[in-house]
């Protein structure tokens, strides 16, 4: 955020921030319980019920009855496997990741407790 709000010509642009990998939930899910000291479970929700539970979502916020940003758009966002893009943030700034999700997770772990 530092080198993007010191750098001219920046301003009013979105990037996407990460460490130029891509991690899926499962990769992720499965990080946060090794960073916890924790067993993963055997058991995990299919991905149908996930597909189910967000159409629903999506149409009780269409219906008025509950507002979330929670629908197929997230689930989509979720399971598919999307390129990190990260060349546009390189080009117009000097930052360059210095960690992993896995290096930096005991400390984000740390700091939650």
């Amino acid at each position: 955020a530092i080198a993007v709000a010191a750098q001219p010509g920046c301003g009013g642009k979105t990037y996407t921030v990460s460490d130029g990998q891509h991690y899926t939930p499962t990769e992720i899910e499965a990080a946060i319980y090794q960073g916890l000291g924790l067993n993963k479970p055997a058991w995990h929700t299919p991905r149908v019920l996930f597909l189910v539970a967000a159409g629903a979502a999506e149409l009780a916020g269409k219906l008025g009855l509950i507002r979330s940003s929670f629908g197929l758009g997230t689930y989509r966002n979720l399971v598919t496997d999307h390129p990190v893009a990260m060349d546009e943030l390189q080009q117009d700034t000097d930052f360059r990741p210095r960690l992993t999700l896995h290096d930096a997770l005991p400390s984000i772990l740390t700091n939650l407790r």
